[in-house]
């Protein structure tokens, strides 16, 4: 508001100034136009008085030459006549070039009056156009900073509002993740607890059923080499006869006994470690599934054997498809006997 009034202020002033110099440039030329009429007056009341003064001449030369002679006066009269008559085109010459001197000089100094005032009128209309041009400049830039200010509020609320709403998803998302996340690795974690414990019931059970039959297979064993060693005593011990038939071979003697026995003692059911053993040598001979057959009979009572049937299963080898489901079995039973287990190998 205060740059449009000190604008306006500015109008006015230069409106006011352009009205002064325009009553001011008619006012000397309405001087000057008296000035030029006044002299046209007198110098016509001059000529006038002088061609009054002339036409009395005449008249008196005219009266002294018709008293002196008629033929003096009418030769001096044609060469009055002839003279006034040459004097008056002069005099009408110089009248006629005077006034269009004044008229030409006139018309040049209107002319000149009309450049000046029409020069000072356009630089005045573009001092005048440049204000208002400054002045709507300012305006329109004023107006565009305040619409620009407004748009960036407007699009900084926005912006914050879709930024407090994309945030407020986001931590709702990540929460509802989150508790997803710890539901699933509860229930994975009840599952997989749930499995460890029918892995080790069913561990449990195989282990019993196995130490049992091998505690039969001993038994068996044990009292088959007993009756074995009993017979070939008794067998010692017979009395000699008459044929040669009852008599114990040379192969028979002490010495074959203690081989016997020794041979008998070496037959006992190899332990889990000795099948671990030869399941990586087999294993190692590119026989993968001999080896895991003989890894399962020692899995039951030896965790790396266990452990090591998990890692075969999780990555697969020749002959031996990959099972994630057989592989996460084996590695709890190598944890269930003691044996350290990565989980990444058992999720694998």
């Amino acid at each position: 508001a205060r740059i449009e009034a000190e604008a306006k202020t500015k109008r006015e002033a230069e409106e006011k100034a352009r009205r002064e110099a325009e009553e001011k440039a008619r006012r000397e030329a309405e001087q000057e136009a008296r000035r030029i009429a006044e002299e046209k007056a007198r110098r016509e009341a001059e000529e006038k008085a002088q061609l009054e003064a002339v036409a009395k001449a005449k008249r008196e030369a005219e009266e002294k030459a018709r008293r002196e002679a008629e033929e003096k006066a009418r030769r001096e009269a044609e060469a009055r006549a002839k003279r006034e008559a040459e004097e008056k085109a002069r005099r009408e010459a110089e009248a006629r070039a005077r006034r269009e001197a004044e008229e030409q000089a006139r018309r040049d100094a209107e002319a000149k009056a009309r450049r000046i005032a029409e020069e000072k009128a356009r630089r005045e209309a573009e001092i005048r156009a440049r204000l208002e041009a400054d002045a709507r400049a300012r305006r329109e830039s004023q107006q565009r900073a305040m619409r620009e200010a407004e748009r960036k509020a407007i699009r900084a609320a926005e912006v914050a509002t879709r930024r407090e709403a994309r945030e407020q998803a986001e931590r709702d998302a990540e929460e509802a993740a989150a508790r997803e996340a710890r539901e699933a690795a509860r229930l994975e974690h009840e599952a997989w607890e749930r499995r460890v414990a029918a892995e080790k019931a069913k561990l449990a059970a195989e282990t019993a059923a196995k130490r049992a039959a091998r505690e039969k297979l001993q038994r068996e064993h044990d009292e088959r080499v007993k009756l074995e060693v009993e017979g070939l005593l008794k067998q010692q011990k017979a009395p000699a006869g008459p044929a040669p038939a009852v008599m114990l071979p040379a192969s028979k003697s002490p010495k074959f006994l203690s081989a016997l026995l020794g041979k008998l003692a070496a037959e006992k059911p190899p332990t889990p470690a000795d099948l671990y053993e030869k399941a990586l040598a087999l294993e190692r001979s590119g026989q993968v599934p001999e080896a895991v057959n003989l890894l399962k009979q020692a899995a039951a009572n030896n965790g790396a054997a266990a452990r090591r049937l998990g890692e075969i299963y999780a990555n697969g080898a020749v002959n031996v498809p990959c099972d994630p489901k057989l592989s996460t079995r084996w590695f709890s039973v190598a944890e269930a006997l003691g044996e350290k287990v990565s989980r990444a190998k058992g999720n694998t």
